[in-house]
């Protein structure tokens, strides 16, 4: 009798792990369907805008580049040659005999074997999302008269340094999420606020300068930087956003200064020390 009660219990805790072993397997396939559904999403997304700007636009054709009118010139709508583009990729200064002013929205979306991207002095505006998912993207220049860096702009690229220049006065939210190969970023002077999300997962990044002018670090500005080991913040700081440096596990201490009166949940590791200004 007791050998069958043995036998029951072990039989019982082998179906229960491999029930678990089954729910645990479930759920990542669950994970990964969610991942692939939200990419081909983004993607559906894409080839819908693109379908409607050309409807609406009526756009004209140039050496590959679909475009319309706006204010001041013209903007590039989507590259329409039949290859891949990889390598380098020179976005032209003049279309249709007017000057290239703005890169559409989701223009280069998904294109993971581009390295360098030169971008002409004659734009000042960026689309959101215009480099998403440019895995290889090492290298690419801000034109002069970009004054902000646009949502979810250069998610998952493999930038490994950037140096954003000060004509550059706005970070929007995301712009840099997942740049896991980026180890050292220079933010422009004028920024005001380190917006939602905007390094969030950029493993790789070891030190931060927050410049003077920032009021505000929002929530999870920096969450998930694991190799972050250094962030300075400036005197005129008054808001740390909830989750803003969370999952930073290199950073030990962080000096906070005098004037921060706000430091929402979670913002930092337990194991961080934070040392009043």
């Amino acid at each position: 009798m007791t050998s069958y009660i043995v036998v029951t219990i072990v039989i019982s805790v082998i179906c229960a792990t491999l029930l678990l072993a089954s729910v645990l397997l479930i759920h990542n396939i669950s994970l990964r369907v969610y991942d692939a559904e939200k990419k081909l999403k983004l993607a559906e997304e894409r080839i819908s805008e693109l379908e409607k700007k050309l409807q609406e636009a009526e756009p004209g054709y140039e050496d590959f580049w679909a475009f319309e009118e706006c204010e001041g010139g013209v903007r590039i709508l989507a590259y329409t040659g039949g290859d891949e583009l990889k390598g380098t990729v020179e976005i032209p200064s003049v279309i249709g005999g007017r000057p290239v002013t703005a890169l559409g929205s989701r223009l280069f979306y998904e294109c993971k074997h581009i390295e360098e991207v030169i971008i002409p002095d004659t734009v000042s505006c960026i689309g959101d999302a215009a480099f998403c998912i440019c895995n290889s993207l090492r290298s690419i220049n801000f034109p002069p008269g970009l004054t902000q860096i646009p949502a979810d702009c250069f998610n998952e690229c493999g930038f490994t340094s950037l140096v954003i220049p000060d004509s550059v006065t706005r970070i929007r939210r995301g712009a840099f999420v997942n740049n896991r190969k980026l180890e050292e970023i220079v933010l422009p002077s004028g920024l005001t606020e380190i917006e939602l999300m905007t390094f969030a997962g950029c493993k790789s990044l070891r030190r931060v300068v927050i410049p003077s002018g920032v009021k505000k670090i929002a929530d999870g500005a920096f969450n998930d930087c694991g190799a972050l080991s250094e962030v300075i913040l400036p005197e005129e700081l008054s808001e740390i956003g909830m989750m803003a440096f969370l999952a930073c596990r290199s950073l030990k201490s962080v000096s906070i200064p005098g004037s921060v009166t706000v430091i929402g949940d979670i913002a930092f590791p337990e194991s961080t020390e934070l040392i009043r200004g």
